[in-house]
């Protein structure tokens, strides 16, 4: 049972880390939320497009990087 659980967390490590490979790799502007609207991933050209490129991942809210779509 550990092993499993093992080989588990590692399989979802190893799929998280190709998930960022990928994302950091495209070329448009890329934003993954949270359900809470906070930022999960954003690849570089995202970051540089709300202006975030100087701050840290993960805690802003779109809310306050671009205007609301309706």
């Amino acid at each position: 049972m550990k092993v499993a659980q093992q080989q588990a967390d590692e399989a979802i490590f190893f799929q998280s880390e190709r998930a960022a490979v990928t994302l950091n790799a495209i070329h448009d502007g890329v934003i993954t939320l949270r359900q809470d609207q906070t930022i999960e991933m954003i690849n570089p050209m995202a970051l540089a497009l709300v202006g975030l490129l100087n701050q840290r991942r993960g805690w802003a809210r779109l809310s306050g990087c671009v205007p609301p779509v309706e």
